[in-house]
C-alpha cells in the first residue's frame, strides 16, 4: 500500500514538474531580450539606479548566441530577479540597424562592436552609464553548466564596481 501512495506522488511531482517546464518554455518564447537601440538613455538609466549595462553582441547566425539568449538571459527577465541588478540588451552585430551612442549621436551595430574590439559571438559586456567596461567579457560558451555562475558573477562585480565608483565620487 505504501508502494501505491509513493507511485502516486512520484507521479504527481513528475507530471508537476512537466507542466513548470512546459509554462517556462512558454514564457521564454514570449519574451523578447531588448535591442540595444538608445546607449545614452540607458546610460542615464544606469547612472539613475547604479545598474551596469550587460550586452550580448550576437549575429543573426550564432546558434551559441542562441543558448546564451534562451537559457540565460531570456529566464534572468522573466524571474524579476534582475530588474534591481542589471539592465540587460542584446545588439546584432551583423544588423544595419543603427543605434543611438551615448553621445547621442547614431552608430551602426558594428562600428559599435568595432569601437570594442569586439569580433566574436557571443560576447557579454558589461558597461557603466559613460560606456567604460566593469568586468572581464564573457566571450564564447564554454561550459553552458557553469554559464550562469559566471554570468552572475560578472553582473556582482559589475555591481560592485559601480557601488564603489559611486562612493569615490561622494567623498
Amino acid at each position: 500500500m505504501r508502494a501505491d501512495i509513493l507511485k502516486k506522488l512520484f507521479s504527481t511531482l513528475l507530471i508537476a514538474s512537466f507542466g513548470l517546464f512546459m509554462l517556462s518554455s512558454l514564457q521564454a518564447a514570449d519574451v523578447e531580450i531588448p535591442v540595444l537601440q538608445n546607449l545614452q538613455t540607458d546610460g542615464q538609466t544606469s547612472q539613475q539606479r547604479q545598474l551596469p549595462i550587460v550586452v550580448l553582441f550576437s549575429a543573426s547566425h550564432c546558434s551559441y548566441c542562441s543558448i546564451i539568449k534562451e537559457e540565460f538571459l531570456k529566464p534572468m527577465l522573466i524571474s524579476g530577479d534582475y530588474t534591481d541588478k542589471a539592465i540587460i540588451r542584446v545588439i546584432e552585430i551583423d544588423s544595419s540597424d543603427d543605434l543611438m551612442d551615448l553621445n547621442g549621436q547614431p552608430i551602426s551595430a558594428e562600428a559599435f562592436a568595432d569601437r570594442y574590439d569586439i569580433y566574436l559571438t557571443p560576447t557579454l559586456a558589461f558597461f557603466d552609464a559613460q560606456g567604460n567596461e566593469l568586468a572581464p567579457r564573457m566571450v564564447g560558451v564554454t561550459t553552458v553548466d557553469y554559464y550562469g555562475g559566471y554570468l552572475d558573477e560578472a553582473i556582482d562585480a559589475s555591481r560592485q564596481r559601480l557601488k564603489n565608483e559611486h562612493q569615490l565620487a561622494a567623498n
